[in-house]
């Protein structure tokens, strides 16, 4: 009876008691007039089948790929395990190398009577010149764009608990059945148009609030800089004078 009404429409979907139109996956246009779900012409990138179903046209070169790939990393661990099995013929050579890499790593300030400690893994690199102010400088930055995008992130959650909480499910709400999609698409026009304000207005306070905090930040590194270099002896500070040169004829 299906057919009869609608030819479009020409499924008895039994689950959800409903007349339905043909379903069928990476479809461009669907066949029409059937009782099982096929399409007509696939979409770019795949190709139709005899059961009426589109399936990649790349899935046997990706699996291809995919094999020479595991293949690759397969034989380079088995090249790093082969080297890290293998007997040490150079103990000296093995022992300058080693301690090469230590004393390339980033050591604390030395201490008189003491050796020299690396630096504990919860320094605070946003204070601490370990690697000279550039270094420090960087990591400061870093936690400023941490901190910025945390802080509009908790300001949205602030704005959709005190407005309303469809800001936070609004275009993320999953389709189904034509008619669930219909009202799915009028419930979205309808929020989107009701709530526009809040959104204008939140956009427009991140930028002048990003444009404010840009100025400060950019102040505060400069500031950072003066009273690092201000409290310890860099390059900078140091000159060298080279006279007695030839003359040049």
């Amino acid at each position: 009876d299906c057919k009869k009404y609608n030819p479009k429409s020409g499924i008895a979907d039994e689950d959800l008691g409903i007349c339905r139109a043909p379903m069928a996956a990476h479809c461009r246009e669907f066949e029409f007039g059937g009782m099982e779900d096929k399409c007509k012409v696939c979409q770019t990138g795949y190709y139709l089948e005899h059961d009426g179903q589109c399936y990649s046209t790349y899935i046997i070169p990706l699996l291809i790929l995919t094999v020479l790939v595991l293949m690759v990393v397969g034989a380079i661990g088995w090249w790093i395990y082969d080297m890290a099995k293998r007997p040490i013929s150079n103990p000296d050579g093995l022992k300058m190398a080693l301690l090469f890499r230590e004393n390339s790593k980033l050591h604390q300030p030395k201490v008189p009577g003491h050796t020299r400690k690396q630096w504990p893994m919860l320094t605070n690199l946003c204070s601490t010149l370990v690697a000279g102010p550039g270094m420090c400088l960087h990591f400061n930055f870093q936690a400023m764009f941490i901190i910025f995008p945390f802080g509009v992130a908790l300001g949205w959650c602030f704005l959709s608990a005190t407005v309303d909480t469809d800001l936070l499910i609004l275009g993320t709400r999953a389709f189904g059945t034509p008619r669930e999609n219909c009202h799915l698409v009028s419930w979205g026009f309808e929020t989107q148009q009701r709530l526009m304000w809040t959104k204008v207005g939140f956009t427009y306070w991140v930028y002048v609030l990003s444009f404010a905090a840009a100025l400060f930040h950019s102040i505060r590194q400069l500031r950072c800089f003066q009273a690092v270099d201000h409290e310890n002896k860099t390059m900078m500070d140091f000159a060298m004078i080279v006279d007695n040169l030839p003359t040049q004829s």
